[in-house]
């Protein structure tokens, strides 16, 4: 599993998705220091579903995190 993976399945039943919720999460995902990672965004998908995007500086570091976690994110 990846390590971004981990730190979702800790916050997998949060009650609320609130600005001070996605930046202990986003702060949380970037202390994991993964190479290239520059950013995190959070979507909205209904009242209830949340998606957590990272955003990687290129497309070689968003390649290399794919290859090495099995493109598990």
């Amino acid at each position: 599993m990846s390590p971004i993976n981990q730190i979702l399945q800790n916050h997998l039943y949060e009650t609320k998705w609130d600005v001070p919720a996605q930046y202990k999460i986003r702060n949380e995902i970037l202390a994991l220091e993964i190479p290239g990672l520059v950013d995190v965004q959070f979507t909205f998908e209904g009242s209830t579903k949340v998606r957590v995007t990272p955003v990687f500086a290129n497309e070689k570091d968003y390649m290399w995190y794919n290859l090495k976690y099995g493109n598990s994110l």
